[in-house]
């Protein structure tokens, strides 16, 4: 059976139901969110699990330039936008580290929760559309 990335969606989404809203919590939020966007865009375009060779599959890079070119600009910004917020929030310990102020600022937030609460809307909005990429074939990749 294949991961849904709905699921994924939900475990972010609950993962920022606590009051508290860590940081953490909202720094694996973010994660999750994007990664159900990226797997969405990807399977739709490649096949499930881009063919299931390891080391095959496109990167993440090449999957956002196929959005862009095959499908929709504006989805592929909101993807590339989301992979932003996932590389800081997976990578930068320091939150006044300058690359996370640039992501916050661009996001117009101020904080994880806020950025987690961005990204959030950014995912309800682009899984639906990257849902309707027609489907690609596992040898497209």
């Amino acid at each position: 059976m294949a991961l849904d990335p709905a699921d994924l969606t939900d475990l972010g989404e609950r993962l920022l139901a606590d009051p508290l809203r860590n940081e953490a919590a909202c720094r694996a939020a973010v994660n999750r969110l994007y990664y159900a966007c990226h797997l969405t865009a990807r399977d739709q375009l490649y096949g499930l699990d881009a063919g299931g060779l390891s080391g095959r599959r496109p990167s993440h890079v090449a999957v956002i330039d196929a959005v862009r070119s095959r499908h929709d600009v504006d989805a592929a910004t909101r993807l590339d936008d989301l992979k932003r917020m996932r590389e800081v929030a997976d990578y930068v310990r320091d939150s006044e580290h300058s690359e996370v102020r640039a992501v916050f600022a661009e996001a117009g937030a101020s904080d994880w929760s806020e950025l987690a609460d961005v990204a959030v809307g950014i995912t309800r909005r682009l899984l639906p559309l990257l849902e309707t990429i027609p489907a690609g074939q596992a040898q497209d990749a």
